[in-house]
């Protein structure tokens, strides 16, 4: 399930989204819980899948950051 404030225009935009915006978010929520923070340590980024078993449900509401 993906919130619906996550899609954007291209790769370098969506790149910006988790550096600039959903990182920092998650920084300071992990601090509030005790943790030193949060850092990006790998992304993912799907180009097809042959085997179309993934499903995406895009849900008209901000889910997370």
């Amino acid at each position: 399930m993906v919130g619906h404030q996550k899609l954007v225009s291209d790769l370098e935009e969506a790149r910006r989204r988790v550096v600039e915006y959903a990182l920092p978010r998650e920084f300071v929520r992990m601090q509030g819980l005790g943790y030193p923070g949060s850092r990006i340590g790998k992304t993912l980024t799907l180009e097809t899948d042959s085997t179309r078993r993934i499903t995406v449900i895009l849900v008209p509401e901000r889910l997370g950051f």
